[in-house]
C-alpha cells in the first residue's frame, strides 16, 4: 500500500466543517522544558487513487532517543503515548481524477507532560508497516534558556502575487 502520512507539530489546531486543519504555532520542534505545555499532533494520511472504499489501520507512537515507547503517568497508571484508529479516504468518485483522497487526525495533548530532556519523535504505522518519512522529531529543553527560539524564516512575496 504506497500511502503519503505527514505528521506535523501545532500549538493548537482544529478541523473545520470542509476538512481543512486550522492551527496555530505550526512546525515547531523544540518545547519545554517539562511539565511542556499543550500541543497538538496533526497526522495526514494520503491513501492513493483507488484507496478510497478501503478502511486501513494506523498507529501513531511517541518514541524516546531509543526508538522505546515512551511512559508517562503515576506508578500503576503508566500508559504508552500510542494511538490507533481505522481511517478512510474519501471515495475516488467525490474528488478529481488523480487526486489523492486522505483523512487527518489531530491528537490533543493537555499541558503537564512529563519528558526527560532529550530527542523524541511521533511515529506512524499503516497496517503494522512504517516509513522514514513517516516521523517528526522534536527536542524538550532541560532549561529555559536552552536553544531558545529564533525567527528561521522571513515572509517572502510571490513574484506576481497581488500584495
Amino acid at each position: 500500500m504506497t500511502m503519503n502520512i505527514r505528521i506535523l507539530l501545532a500549538t493548537a489546531a482544529n478541523l473545520d466543517a470542509a476538512g481543512q486543519v486550522n492551527a496555530l504555532g505550526l512546525g515547531w520542534n523544540i518545547i519545554g522544558p517539562s511539565p511542556l505545555p499543550g500541543f497538538v499532533v496533526i497526522v495526514t494520511a494520503e491513501a492513493p487513487e483507488g484507496q478510497g472504499e478501503e478502511p486501513f489501520d494506523v498507529q501513531v507512537k511517541l518514541l524516546d532517543s531509543t526508538e522505546s515507547p515512551v511512559v508517562i503517568g503515576d506508578r500503576g497508571a503508566e500508559q504508552t503515548m500510542d494511538v490507533h484508529f481505522q481511517a478512510q479516504a474519501a471515495p475516488s468518485a467525490t474528488r478529481p481524477a488523480g487526486l489523492p483522497g486522505g483523512t487527518t487526525l489531530i491528537l490533543q495533548l493537555g499541558p503537564g507532560i512529563l519528558l526527560e530532556p532529550g530527542m523524541y519523535e511521533w511515529v506512524a504505522w499503516v497496517e503494522g508497516e512504517t516509513q522514514p518519512n513517516w516521523r517528526r522529531q522534536f527536542y524538550v529543553r532541560a532549561k529555559p534558556d536552552e536553544f531558545p527560539p529564533r525567527r528561521a524564516f522571513e515572509e517572502l512575496p510571490v513574484p506576481g502575487s497581488p500584495s
